[in-house]
């Protein structure tokens, strides 16, 4: 079995990786991506060079592709760049899966965030209503998907709730808070905590409970179809914040900083997971034990 997976470099890609060394021991795991992983054969490539891509697939010849490189973020990036690599990557990537004629199942990474703001956890035959470019690339690449997909190409997407964990690079909002908790702790800050806008509700996942859904989607999730991976249970971001703020060792004040507000920041995002439950995911990692884990992590406590 060889496996791979681009953008294994990443923060999600990590925990899949090490998941997959744990979960199939004697698979042949493949890292593409601009940067190198300990656990994976890695082949450093942009992924917008099709010349090079061909080459690598057509040698690798995957049986699974786990399609992760992505721009997580769209903050201070251009339009156009966002969709070269979100859409044009993941075409490229098709592209050269298709040429080699063989049998291969994907699983492409999209969010909940295609759904724009749903009244109600969001089910996948909700129609997509993507804001920002972040989503709408997201959208745009679901749409390649359908165009791509065959009895030789497999495809599934997956539709991932915001995950963090250990190891999440700053800039998204539960690292933020909790390197800023840790710093103010080591005071290497003074005991203010500078936040954006509070009142959005997310649906919020452990990396770790997200990776184990992309496993066990590959293994059980029929080509053609969408699942979320998600909660169905909103947090705002405050209450993310007095989470974490209970669990900080000093007092701490909360000041607002205009600099951390977004452009594009929906009211609600959340999804309903009733359907890849019934394939056997379960949450196992709660939202209190993934904010613990990721403080210990910037406090320098490591499991």
């Amino acid at each position: 079995m060889k496996i791979l997976v681009t953008g294994g470099a990443g923060f999600a890609g990590q925990w899949l990786l090490a998941y997959l060394k744990e979960k199939q021991p004697k698979a042949d795991l493949y890292n593409l991506d601009r940067a190198p992983a300990k656990i994976a054969t890695s082949i450093l490539c942009d992924l917008l060079d099709l010349k090079k891509i061909n080459n690598i697939v057509t040698e690798i010849a995957p049986d699974q592709v786990y399609h992760l490189a992505a721009f997580a973020s769209a903050a201070s990036l251009e339009y156009d760049l966002i969709f070269k690599v979100n859409v044009g990557a993941t075409e490229n990537i098709l592209k050269a899966l298709a040429q080699t004629g063989k049998k291969v199942k994907i699983l492409l990474i999209s969010s909940l965030y295609v759904y724009g703001t749903v009244p109600v956890p969001a089910k996948e035959t909700n129609p997509l209503d993507p804001h920002g470019v972040y989503a709408q690339s997201k959208a745009e690449m679901e749409k390649l998907a359908q165009k791509y997909g065959s009895n030789r190409l497999q495809i599934v997407i997956v539709r991932p709730a915001n995950h963090t964990g250990p190891g999440q690079r700053l800039g998204f909002v539960i690292p933020d808070f909790a390197y800023q908790i840790a710093q103010i702790e080591a005071k290497g800050q003074k005991p203010v905590l500078k936040v954006g806008n509070l009142s959005p509700r997310r649906d919020f996942l452990d990396v770790r409970d997200v990776v184990s859904a992309y496993h066990l989607l590959m293994k059980k999730g029929p080509s053609g179809e969408v699942y979320n991976i998600a909660t169905g249970h909103p947090y705002t971001i405050e209450e993310i914040l007095n989470k974490l703020l209970a669990l900080a060792k000093v007092k701490i004040k909360i000041v607002s900083d205009k600099s951390k507000l977004r452009k594009v920041d929906l009211p609600l995002s959340s999804g309903n997971p009733t359907k890849i439950k019934k394939i056997g995911w379960q949450q196992k990692i709660g939202l209190d034990q993934t904010l613990k884990d990721v403080l210990n992590y910037f406090r320098g406590i490591r499991r």
